[in-house]
């Protein structure tokens, strides 16, 4: 699993980079590193680039449901923009762990094909 987390202060927005396939262990702490950032920068914006990820185990799902998002909206996350992957099992997996009807209802969630459009979008929130 290869991951990339930067600050981009122009938008002042977290963008966090996952690829390949994913390791838990390494995964769950990458996405508490988004939140930590998050709370660093005070943003409540976050760009996830999961375009090259490949498949995601059920229980890493469940967790993103039922621990991550939580977190992160006691964080203020609000915005929240998504790279989609190319890889099919990936996309089922990301359809998953967005499936959280609380999450849908405070934070403003955009599904793109590139980076540059999700920045775009992400500008105006």
């Amino acid at each position: 699993m290869q991951t990339h987390l930067i600050f981009d202060a122009a938008s002042n927005t977290v963008v966090a980079t996952i690829a390949g396939r994913v390791d838990s262990q390494q995964f769950r702490t990458f996405a508490l590193q988004e939140i930590a950032l998050l709370k660093e920068k005070k943003t409540n914006k976050l760009i996830i680039d999961i375009a090259g990820l490949s498949v995601m185990s059920l229980p890493d799902q469940h967790w993103l449901q039922q621990e991550w998002n939580s977190k992160a909206m006691q964080e203020g996350l609000r915005h929240l923009a998504f790279v989609v992957p190319k890889d099919v099992f990936g996309k089922v997996a990301m359809n998953k762990a967005n499936q959280d009807e609380k999450l849908a209802a405070q934070i403003s969630i955009g599904y793109f094909d590139r980076v540059e459009k999700a920045q775009e979008w992400i500008k105006r929130c």
